[in-house]
């Protein structure tokens, strides 16, 4: 009998500090709009789901990382909607579990405006 492969996910505890793309998302909205101003921490661990992703989907590359920041080409432009949920540690401090993750891609069409 061949038994499944078992992987450990591991969402780490990111505390809530300043990310200039909050101004990008609606007020109420269930998650958090990153993008290449985002502290880097969130985006690492943006890019860490992005790897279980690739390694549970058998993609050869994962579909982001955090160093997205090309000015050469569109890549500052894209952003990332993060599902979080929120917990207070001990010592009352604020913290995201940052539990999935959207990637939003700006595209250049030939026949429509870009988007």
């Amino acid at each position: 009998m061949k038994h499944a492969a078992h992987y450990e996910i591991i969402l780490p505890y990111l505390k809530r500090v300043k990310n200039p793309h909050d101004r990008e998302t609606p007020y109420g909205a269930p998650f958090l709009t990153l993008g290449w101003k985002s502290p880097i921490k969130w985006r690492q661990s943006v890019e860490s789901m992005a790897y279980y992703f690739r390694r549970e989907m058998h993609f050869d590359f994962p579909p982001y990382t955090a160093t997205e920041t090309d000015f050469s080409t569109d890549l500052h432009r894209d952003r990332v909607l993060v599902l979080y949920k929120t917990a207070i540690l001990d010592d009352f401090v604020k913290v995201y579990y940052f539990i999935g993750a959207i990637g939003v891609r700006w595209r250049e069409w030939t026949d429509a405006v870009p988007s």
